[in-house]
């Protein structure tokens, strides 16, 4: 079924710093401040005057956060101060019974690239992966293959450290990675990453700031 949004345009205006976690080592952080226009379809009665209309808006636009939009490029982290474009001019679009509203809003947009290098905390353990979040929200999984050569799985302390520097460089839950993005998938506009820790400058943040 049509969903009862779509984003018009998107202007970007440039790259935010972290709000919620610090990447010292990772470069940039994946977030983008954007100004787009959403035309949302409203029901009529939302639409009696500018203030039930922008709350309309904003009931929508609420149903759009974390999730990813083609148009937008990524994931809608958030919007602010939400503009109506066309009020003075609604219409109930033909056989739907709904009303189209633009919106213009400034947003933020996560925006994970392949080979970006971004920072995560662990939150599992696996015997055959790591898994972790990003800005404490989006899942990443690194598989074993793809942890530095010389990790071994240490079941005892429920790590997985370096087997060649006598575990001074470990990652358990709780640890803040650096990973590389591998791969991005995507299931019912939910993001997840595939990540690495297998180039260069990737790894546990501590360890890495020692090196």
């Amino acid at each position: 079924p049509a969903r009862p949004w779509d984003v018009v345009d998107r202007t970007p205006t440039g790259h935010t710093a972290a709000a919620a976690a610090p990447m010292p080592r990772a470069g940039a952080n994946a977030v983008l401040s954007t100004t787009a226009t959403f035309k949302l379809s409203l029901h009529p009665s939302a639409v009696a005057d500018r203030n039930t209309s922008l709350q309309g808006a904003r009931d929508l636009l609420d149903g759009m956060l974390m999730r990813h939009h083609d148009r937008l490029g990524g994931v809608l982290v958030s919007y602010d101060k939400p503009k109506l474009v066309n009020h003075a001019d609604l219409r109930i679009v033909h056989m739907a019974g709904y009303v189209d509203v633009c919106v213009r809003a400034k947003v933020k947009v996560f925006t994970p690239k392949i080979g970006l290098k971004l920072v995560g905390r662990v939150n599992k353990i696996g015997v055959d992966h790591v898994g972790l979040l990003v800005h404490d929200v989006f899942n990443a999984s690194l598989a074993a293959t793809d942890l530095p050569r010389d990790f071994v799985h240490n079941p005892a302390e429920d790590v997985w450290e370096s087997a060649e520097d006598g575990g001074a460089h470990r990652v358990g839950v709780g640890t803040e990675c650096v990973f590389s993005v591998k791969k991005i998938s995507e299931y019912d506009d939910v993001l997840h990453l595939i990540g690495s820790m297998a180039e260069e400058g990737t790894g546990a943040l501590e360890f890495l700031g020692d090196g």
